[in-house]
């Protein structure tokens, strides 16, 4: 894309979003002009519909990427060539609902006690007792850990920071958090890129307890 990326880069930059959102956004309008090998200023509604029928139907896209496809033309169309966009002629695929799937007290409690690695374990422990998404744990720095108020604070998305209340069990002797407070990156130090597929931020690490208890609610549950 070329002038064109450097600009939606800069509007991207300019609406202060996440990194994450950033490099998500860009991809898409790598692939929607990689699709029809023509700039994406040269193309207009009929193209977006044509991709992101191509994405539903051919690619069986998720509803996840379908609502990233269209926010990152949506974004570029509107905000970096500046043109109206038709929210009518070209509607937003629409998102089922789905309730979550929970887990009991006793099930938390047995993955916990599969997770033989003190670090995973207290970042489990940690997600379930903050409420706390695996890329809003990654980034706990030793400084967002108040223990005299028992809080932790919270970077989400973008620029947004929550404080979220903390479990006395975090400082107990099965679970010694306490014991990664003065490590020098983070809270919880990122693995090597040798061992990117231990990172917590790739969830790989759940496999093995998972495999030691079997859950008839499946991977995708709430604790």
């Amino acid at each position: 894309m070329g002038r064109l990326r450097d600009q939606m880069q800069r509007d991207l930059e300019l609406r202060n979003l996440s990194s994450r959102t950033k490099r998500c956004y860009l991809d898409w309008m790598k692939r929607f002009a990689g699709h029809f090998r023509k700039p994406p200023d040269e193309l207009g509604d009929e193209e977006i519909k044509e991709f992101l029928h191509f994405l539903l139907q051919d690619r069986k896209a998720s509803q996840s990427s379908m609502n990233q496809a269209y926010s990152a033309l949506k974004f570029f169309y509107e905000t970096t060539l500046g043109r109206l966009w038709n929210g009518t002629q070209i509607p937003r695929c629409k998102r089922g609902k789905r309730l979550p799937v929970v887990l009991s007290q006793d099930e938390v409690r047995l993955i916990l006690s599969a997770t033989q690695n003190l670090k995973y374990r207290a970042i489990l422990v940690t997600i379930y007792s903050a409420g706390l998404r695996v890329s809003e744990v990654v980034q706990l720095k030793v400084a967002d850990i108040d223990s005299q108020r028992m809080t932790i604070r919270v970077r989400g998305k973008g620029t947004r920071i929550a404080t979220r209340f903390l479990a006395r069990t975090l400082w107990s002797c099965s679970v010694p958090i306490g014991r990664f407070i003065g490590q020098p990156i983070g809270f919880f130090p990122r693995e090597s890129r040798k061992n990117r597929s231990r990172s917590p931020r790739s969830k790989r690490f759940l496999r093995p307890p998972l495999a030691k208890r079997e859950f008839e609610k499946g991977p995708r549950c709430t604790p």
